[in-house]
């Protein structure tokens, strides 16, 4: 792998993907062989962080989606209260500065 990876840098490869979950553990030994400065992206783990993040995207739509259905319900007796902070999410608990992610479901990614 180490040698492939140097002959696709010579050739002017700007990024080397390693190509299936059985190479994860070779990632640091081509990253080393071919040159710090070049990217060696692990398929399997960016997958993992791609679902992860759609994850994240879908709980927090369903939570916006789910305030929204309440605030119409709601919205003629509130016309004297102040408009909502843009980052009231934070304060629930979906990633912001002072949530910490303890509200969130918690799914399970199978492979």
């Amino acid at each position: 792998m180490c040698d492939v990876g140097k002959k696709l840098v010579e050739n002017g490869a700007d990024v080397l993907t390693l190509g299936r979950a059985g190479m994860t553990n070779m990632k640091a030994t081509v990253e080393a062989a071919v040159s710090e400065d070049m990217r060696v992206v692990d398929g399997v783990v960016a997958d993992f962080h791609y679902l992860n993040s759609l994850r994240r995207k879908h709980d927090y739509d369903d939570v916006v989606d789910e305030e929204d259905e309440d605030d119409d319900e709601d919205d003629e007796d509130d016309e004297d209260e102040e408009p909502k902070k843009a980052n009231s999410t934070a304060k629930r608990g979906l990633g912001g500065e002072r949530g910490g992610g303890s509200n969130r479901r918690r799914h399970r990614i199978a492979f």
